[in-house]
């Protein structure tokens, strides 16, 4: 895992908060550097058919939604410790507005039967 768990701590990843990386805002304000954070979809017992949150699995998707939530949690919070703006936000906002535009746009499509 990338956060630093006291010992005998753990958090799977949708249960991760800013104090499982306190240690790494240490770090950066020691060195006057921000800390970009971002979501980690691959590699874990919850990718299920290679897939995370487009899964037909309740489950599955609602545990990568609480992963990516915690992790914006963390995104804030390294922002709000080192006073360095969020960078990853910016895309992510960006790949939801267009997900929406063209599920808006798939969805008129079908109903009006017109492109």
């Amino acid at each position: 895992s990338y956060a630093i768990f006291e010992d005998g701590e753990f958090a799977d990843r949708d249960a991760l908060e800013p104090k499982h990386f306190k240690k790494w805002v240490e770090f950066a304000k020691e060195r006057n550097m921000g800390i970009d954070f971002n979501p980690t979809f691959f590699s874990h017992a919850m990718v299920k058919d290679n897939l995370t949150l487009s899964s037909p699995d309740e489950n599955v998707r609602s545990f990568w939604v609480r992963h990516g939530i915690a992790c914006i949690k963390i995104a804030e919070y390294f922002a709000a410790e080192t006073g360095i703006p969020i960078s990853h936000l910016y895309p992510v906002s960006n790949t939801a507005k267009s997900g929406i535009e063209a599920f808006e746009k798939a969805l008129l499509q079908a109903v009006t039967n017109k492109e």
